[in-house]
């Protein structure tokens, strides 16, 4: 992922690989990092992390990934990525993050292609301090492809509890997305 100086307020793209594992046959897939659409600061040095991957093309004509109940997509972030401390959870449910606080708390979600159209139920995420891992678990199977509900095309990290690095730069930033729960 690249970060900016936070004087630089702009659109931009960013383009790395993600690894998906399906069927025990692992491919790559184009993915592209963009600051989230909510805030300005997504990718600004010193600033909290909002961001979007996608790693499908967004028309809904093309079907995106087939989740699994148990399936998982892990980011690992850059060790250059500070946490603050607060409270990662599915969204609505940290304790902890009540007014003022929330705006600090992390969560992130499954998009089916744009904004604001999270795959239902909404997944969990939880945070690996060892590895520095956010993992998103889906919580049942995607529904059956359609127009309307195309599949998972996005991930959405709201992490305001992330810091990214004060440096502006490129950093590495791996997803691996595992759409079956592991060992199925």
């Amino acid at each position: 992922m690249k970060i900016f100086t936070p004087n630089i307020v702009r659109a931009y793209v960013v383009g790395f690989m993600v690894c998906v594992t399906h069927q025990s046959v692992a491919r790559e897939l184009d993915v592209v990092v963009k600051t989230a659409p909510i805030v300005p600061h997504g990718l600004m040095a010193g600033k909290p992390m909002d961001i979007t991957m996608s790693f499908v093309d967004l028309n809904p004509e093309i079907p995106g990934l087939d989740l699994k109940k148990g399936g998982t997509a892990k980011v690992y972030l850059p060790l250059e990525v500070s946490n603050l401390g607060f409270p990662v959870s599915k969204p609505g449910e940290a304790v902890g993050c009540e007014p003022p606080v929330l705006a600090k708390c992390s969560s992130g979600g499954f998009l089916e292609g744009w904004p604001q159209s999270p795959l239902l139920p909404l997944n969990t995420i939880s945070y690996d301090k060892e590895e520095h891992v956010l993992t998103l678990t889906a919580t049942a199977d995607s529904p059956p492809y359609s127009v309307e509900s195309p599949g998972a095309k996005l991930i959405h990290l709201f992490t305001f509890g992330f810091e990214n690095p004060g440096e502006a730069g490129n950093y590495p930033l791996k997803l691996e997305v595992q759409p079956e729960k592991s060992g199925a």
